[in-house]
Formats: C-alpha cells, sequence, structure tokens
C-alpha cells in the first residue's frame, strides 16, 4: 500500500457482502465517500483516518494496467473532498477512486449488478442461445 494507491475494503450488509473504496493519501490518511448511503445527501467525500476507512477490515489494492501518476490521483481525490451527490448507480464510492486513478468514473460492481438483471431479464434468450 502506498500514496496514490485505490484501496478497497469489504463491507457487509446481512449476508450481503460489497467493497467499499478509496484513495489512499498522505500520512496513511484515506479519500472516500462518509455518511450515510441511503440518504444521498448525507454522503460526501472527506479525509479520514486509515482505520476509521478499514472498520477493522483488512483491504486490498486495486491495480490497474494505465492509470494517473501518483501526484495526480492524489490531486484529482482531494479536489473532490466536501462534494456530495452520492448515488448508488451513478457516483459511488468505487466511481469515484476510479475516476481519480483513470478519470473515467467506474464501478465493476455496479456493472455487475447490471449484468445479472440483463441476464435474467432475458433468461429465456440466454438458454436458447447456450442449448
Amino acid at each position: 500500500m502506498a500514496r496514490g494507491d485505490h484501496l478497497k475494503v469489504p463491507r457487509w450488509k446481512g449476508l450481503i457482502r460489497y467493497w467499499h473504496h478509496g484513495i489512499e493519501v498522505e500520512g496513511r490518511d484515506v479519500i472516500h465517500f462518509v455518511g450515510d448511503y441511503k440518504i444521498s445527501d448525507s454522503a460526501y467525500i472527506r479525509r479520514t483516518s486509515m482505520s476509521e476507512f478499514l472498520k477493522g477490515e483488512v483491504y486490498e489494492v486495486v491495480h490497474y494496467k494505465d492509470c494517473y501518476p501518483i501526484d495526480k490521483t492524489i490531486r484529482l481525490a482531494k479536489m473532490n473532498i466536501g462534494q456530495g451527490g452520492y448515488d448508488l448507480t451513478e457516483k459511488n464510492c468505487e466511481h469515484f477512486a476510479t475516476f481519480c486513478k483513470t478519470g473515467e468514473a467506474r464501478s465493476s460492481q455496479v456493472e455487475f449488478v447490471d449484468n445479472t438483471i440483463y441476464l435474467l431479464d432475458n433468461i429465456e434468450e440466454v438458454i436458447n442461445l447456450l442449448f
């Protein structure tokens, strides 16, 4: 783990595991969305301690083939401190972290759910293609 790394840490809603994302900056602090995600106006980007980000869990570093240099990643993360507008499908913590690393706001978790819903909505067609 190093400055500018995109970190992810597991979180749980009952039996469902999802990943919370942030960008590590100086002093082992992390910039990430914080707040009650059910009330989008209360979730905003802020800088917290690593321990507050981890909440007792173990982090993983998200690796990229192509990404911005460390200083640009950190500058983008810091420029977003205080920003709100959290949206689970359009502007969540993973969108924020991938944007800081690549300039493209993406969420593999949202993409997975979207693809799963598409497959379920089209299950008959999918089965016909497979068999």
